[in-house]
Formats: structure tokens, C-alpha cells, sequence
């Protein structure tokens, strides 16, 4: 498990219509193929991506956001 220290650590990323783990995410590019830009996912904003009905999980690694 992975432990963040401050709100604005990158947790993951959104890309091409999709969410993935910080380590995933860093490799991507910068813009998908229709010219929109990669989103950052920061440690704040994490609650977002996961809760108790529905699970999120990375597209490369599968990873669920519960453990990022």
C-alpha cells in the first residue's frame, strides 16, 4: 500500500475516458487522440473514485483505487 503525505500528491490520472494509477498514468501522453489533455488525480480528490456501489480500477494494472 501506498501512504501520501500531503493533499497534492498525484494518486493516479485521467485519460482517453479512463482512470490509472499514478505509476500507470506517468507514461502516457501528455493529450489522447482527440487533443484532450491528461488529467491528474490528486490525493484530495481521490474519494471521488471510489466508493461502496460502484469499484474503480486502473486499465493497465487493474489496481482499485481503494489501494492507491
Amino acid at each position: 500500500m501506498r501512504y501520501y503525505r500531503h493533499s497534492f500528491d498525484v494518486a493516479g490520472y485521467v485519460f482517453h475516458a479512463d482512470i490509472y494509477c499514478a505509476e500507470c498514468g506517468e507514461g502516457l501522453p501528455e493529450t489522447d487522440r482527440e487533443g484532450n489533455a491528461k488529467s491528474v488525480i490528486f490525493v484530495d480528490y481521490l474519494g471521488e473514485f471510489t466508493s461502496d456501489d460502484i469499484e474503480y480500477n486502473c486499465a493497465t494494472c487493474g489496481l482499485a483505487t481503494t489501494e492507491w
